[in-house]
């Protein structure tokens, strides 16, 4: 279809969206419709998510500032507006209204509204607006950074990959670093492994293991940004029914200590209980010490190791496992 036939389907969507049309969905969305951001997977659950959404926001309105077509995607930023009046993910209503602007990147087959790519807005600033959370004076003055916008991006490793790789490639540098202070010898010496071998396993650190991440239908992976820079990640992925793992949080040393790890942390355990989980666990070597102490401010306790962990056993001596029930 041509490029304006596509950006027509996610206009008149919008519209249809905005008079509550649900008989529209049917000609506009695809029935294999896949989001991942909201891990739904078919235009049913769409549609029971968009019930939901009205149930909360009766007022929701959409409006369309910019709309841009390339290939088979639709780029859209719009503006929201709404208003609390329901239940919503299990807040009751506050009667508050919120402004929301972002930016959705849709993909058009066969005349259709497949997939949704990509969704970038302000959660943390959606929910401020909500009343929900709500910085102290005190908080305002030790972390004023942490009002200003900071976002979650959901990835999409099309667009994202190379900004996720370079993030892992610093968080596993520190990684071994730390390991190499703690054990007094490298990893290789350790695990005794080969060099190659040792190489190996990093090339699938950043390949294999990202992907599996990324692609977990009851976990999400998530980019933090700040004022257009990309500052940290962290990840939620379903280690069994009913439990969560909290996998590669990192914030980049320029922007710790700022409240940002804070911010993900909350932002994940959300997620984990919008998935459901009723645990999350998560594993830590004893030189995170930092990181210790965010833990347990949230309420993680420490726990025998669990036998899904991902943590070689040479160094499990040096390592600690932690458990929130939520």
């Amino acid at each position: 279809m041509s490029l304006e036939k596509n950006k027509a389907i996610v206009r008149r969507f919008i519209e249809e969206w905005n008079k509550r049309n649900f008989a529209a969905l049917d000609e506009l969305i695809a029935a294999d419709y896949f989001d991942p951001s909201l891990q739904v997977r078919d235009l049913e659950a769409y549609k029971q998510l968009l019930t939901m959404v009205l149930k909360g926001f009766p007022d929701w309105h959409e409006t369309i500032e910019d709309i841009i077509a390339e290939g088979d995607k639709v780029w859209v930023r719009y503006t929201a507006t709404g208003t609390h009046a329901g239940e919503f993910h299990g807040l009751a209503p506050t009667g508050k209204k919120f402004t929301e602007t972002g930016v959705l990147i849709w993909r058009i087959i066969d005349g259709k509204i497949a997939e949704k790519e990509s969704a970038v807005y302000d959660q943390l600033d959606f929910l401020k607006q909500l009343g929900v959370i709500e910085p102290t004076e005190k908080g305002k003055k030790l972390f004023p950074e942490m009002t200003e916008n900071i976002q979650f991006i959901p990835v999409n490793l099309h667009i994202h990959r190379s900004q996720l790789i370079d993030l892992n490639v610093e968080y596993m540098n520190w990684w071994l670093r730390g390991i190499e202070e703690c054990f007094r010898t490298d990893l290789a010496t350790l695990l005794s492994w080969s060099k190659k071998a040792v190489e190996n396993k990093k090339q699938e650190y950043l390949t294999i293991e990202v992907e599996k991440l990324c692609s977990d239908p009851h976990g999400i992976y998530y980019l933090v940004e700040l004022k257009g820079a990309i500052i940290g990640m962290g990840a939620l992925r379903q280690l069994k029914k009913n439990i969560g793992e909290i996998k590669r949080m990192y914030i980049r040393p320029a922007y710790q200590g700022k409240g940002y790890g804070k911010a993900l942390m909350q932002q994940l355990l959300q997620k984990a209980k919008e998935f459901g989980y009723h645990s999350v666990y998560l594993d830590t070597g004893r030189f995170m010490t930092t990181a210790h102490k965010l833990y347990h401010s949230f309420g993680f306790v420490e726990r025998e190791e669990y036998p899904e962990t991902e943590i070689p056993p040479q160094l499990r001596p040096q390592w600690l496992f932690m458990e929130k029930t939520l």
